[in-house]
């Protein structure tokens, strides 16, 4: 849309400035290019007319490429949509009065409140879906971490029962020495 805001408005801007050439052509079509260039006085008036008709069109052109050049260096098309924008705005107000006090200060200090308000509330939702997302993020790292914790234990756990069961082990073999041992020596004793 804003392309063809563009070009209309160009093309009304070239338009105007065609039919201003066109007025100062039309009304004065030697007198005024004969004023400008003297040595035109000595030719004839179909070649004046030629030079005239030369020279607006030389003018509309050069017109055309610097409104151009002027839309598209300074972004006039956006301006323009801002323009429009404002001038929406504008025309959407309650009334066309100015702002006067009803004189109930909480009546005249709402509207200004309530955008405010509007504001922080948007600021405050937002700083909640933070917190939130960072909550989230949180809690799954702590599950993780207690899910390695769990695994953790349960190696610990059953490293633990190995370590009992080789001690259960190593303890019968130490009393099967012992008993061997016990026996040895009173075999050698008899």
């Amino acid at each position: 849309m804003a392309a063809k805001s563009e070009s209309s408005l160009e093309k009304w801007l070239l338009l105007a400035f065609e039919r201003i050439i066109e007025r100062l052509v039309a009304t004065s079509k030697t007198s005024n290019l004969v004023k400008c260039f003297p040595f035109l006085e000595e030719r004839d008036g179909k070649q004046v007319e030629l030079v005239a008709k030369s020279v607006s069109k030389g003018l509309k052109d050069a017109m055309e490429e610097n409104i151009r050049e002027v839309f598209e260096e300074h972004d006039l098309t956006k301006l323009f949509a801002e323009l429009d924008r404002l001038r929406a705005e504008s025309s959407n107000s309650k009334s066309d009065k100015a702002f006067r006090p009803t004189g109930n200060v909480s009546d005249d200090i709402r509207p200004f409140l309530m955008e405010i308000l509007t504001e922080e509330k948007e600021r405050l939702i937002q700083h909640i879906d933070e917190a939130s997302s960072e909550k989230s993020a949180l809690t799954a790292s702590v599950t993780e971490k207690r899910k390695k914790l769990l695994e953790t234990l349960e190696t610990f756990r059953k490293e633990a029962e190995t370590l009992l069961k080789t001690s259960e082990v190593i303890d019968s073999t130490k009393a099967a020495l012992d008993s061997l041992s016990q026996t040895y020596k009173d075999l050698e004793g008899k």
